[in-house]
């Protein structure tokens, strides 16, 4: 391919991500934390018009601060992105079903990965072993209507035979288990009652 081909072919899409997957057992079931970063360059394009009406300056100027990343426009980037609450749909490929796509919203931390929550892995087949998912940032004004269809809370049975697709794994229950006995001074245990678990 000529040089250019290969630099069009080889650029990453705008307003997507892609991250090896962790568990965020702090998580709601729609939600999603990415890569600081990640946001970062995901909203470039939504950041700089917030640069532009708030500080009152031209594109260029609001650009040249983006770019710096200092402090303080770190910090403003994490104040709007908390004030934004973006949609994020994820995909992990192959993408064979509806339930390899969900929508959810973001929170963002300092890493290089994608905390998702534990009870979410069985529709997307996926598992904690170095499994990749890609990232795409809905546009804002599609936002609500794209977490009312298809976030994981929306999806909740398989077509095919009306299951629920989110059920707790061995794993899950056998830490529940765990979490709730109390270690006496006999070396006994006795169950410990949550009162809510959400």
């Amino acid at each position: 391919f000529p040089s250019h081909d290969r630099q069009m072919y080889s650029a990453r899409v705008p307003n997507t991500s892609r991250s090896v997957i962790t568990a965020g057992p702090d998580l709601k079931t729609d939600e999603v934390s990415l890569p600081f970063q990640n946001v970062y360059a995901m909203m470039k394009t939504e950041f700089i018009e917030h640069l532009m009406k708030e500080n009152g300056i031209p594109y260029y100027r609001a650009n040249e601060i983006y770019n710096k990343g200092e402090t303080n426009t770190l910090n403003d980037f994490e104040s709007y992105v908390k004030d934004r609450n973006p949609v994020v749909i994820m995909v992990r490929q192959p993408a064979l079903y509806k339930y390899s796509m969900m929508a959810f919203r973001v929170k963002i931390h300092k890493g290089h990965d994608l905390k998702l929550p534990i009870e979410i892995c069985g529709p997307f087949g996926g598992d904690f072993d170095g499994d990749l998912m890609a990232t795409f940032l809905v546009p804002e004004e599609h936002q609500e209507n794209i977490i009312d269809k298809m976030s994981p809370i929306s999806l909740k049975y398989f077509d095919k035979n009306m299951k629920p697709i989110i059920e707790p794994s061995h794993g899950v229950v056998h830490g529940y288990i765990q979490c709730s006995k109390v270690q006496l001074k006999d070396n006994k245990s006795k169950p410990r009652i949550f009162e809510e678990l959400q």
